[in-house]
């Protein structure tokens, strides 16, 4: 990872890491989920962490934290669940 984040950081890139499998990992000290920009993990039926499907992204960048949450609602910018709820409204 060390040499991925060198060539992101010369290149100006996203650094973004598949640890699909990775649940409580570490790389030389570090947990697996700090090491990049953006870490994805999956959560499929065949991983070692199953919710039947699904996964789970992090990351310290409020933006990208942002932008990962609207993709995830295919565009949406409010979550659609919440219209059901006092604090949402079908608009």
């Amino acid at each position: 990872m060390r040499s991925f984040r060198i060539l992101a950081n010369h290149a100006g890139a996203v650094l973004i890491e598949d640890a699909a499998h990775c649940v409580e990992g570490r790389s030389r000290g570090a947990r697996i989920g700090s090491t990049a920009d953006l870490t994805c993990f999956s959560f499929y039926a065949t991983k070692n962490l199953t919710t039947g499907e699904g996964g789970m992204v992090t990351t310290d960048d409020h933006r990208a934290a942002d932008r990962v949450r609207r993709l995830s609602l295919h565009g949406l910018s409010h979550d659609a669940w919440k219209r059901y709820t006092a604090a949402g409204s079908w608009k």
